[in-house]
């Protein structure tokens, strides 16, 4: 059963005061700051062919013409590949280390398996030893 809870105390905010709790956001988000201020290299070279394009035109380059925007959009595009090759790369590690605990699992059945086995030789062993010191005296 769901009990309902009043507004106040269904959307309060988490107690705050810990260094901890600013600590980790300012963590998370410089690198989203220091990043969102670079260019990538694509965008580099379309601001300079833009600002090559505006010199040769006699025109003052604005900081921002179309080789440098498609420049940032391939930067982008670049950019996501490699997270989408580095999300596929963690996948497979991700599979490899399932497989290597199943196997670990199927080594460890097979030690115990073992075991009785030996175990179950070894009395069997017991068992006939005595069987054949109770026929010869």
């Amino acid at each position: 059963m769901i009990r309902s809870q009043p507004y106040s105390e269904a959307f309060r905010p988490a107690p705050c005061g810990s260094h901890r709790t600013l600590k980790g956001l300012f963590l998370a988000f410089f690198p989203v700051l220091w990043l969102a201020g670079c260019e990538g290299p694509a965008e580099q070279a379309g601001e300079k062919q833009d600002e090559a394009a505006a010199n040769a035109s006699g025109v003052a380059y604005e900081g921002s013409g179309p080789a440098e925007r498609a420049g940032k959009v391939q930067d982008r595009a670049n950019n996501a590949a490699r997270k989408a090759r580095q999300a596929s790369a963690e996948a497979l590690e991700a599979e490899g280390e399932n497989y290597q605990r199943q196997a670990d699992v199927e080594a460890e059945d097979l030690e115990a398996k073992a075991a009785q086995l030996r175990d179950a030789a070894r009395d069997r062993a017991k068992a006939l030893d005595k069987e054949a010191a109770a026929i010869d005296p």
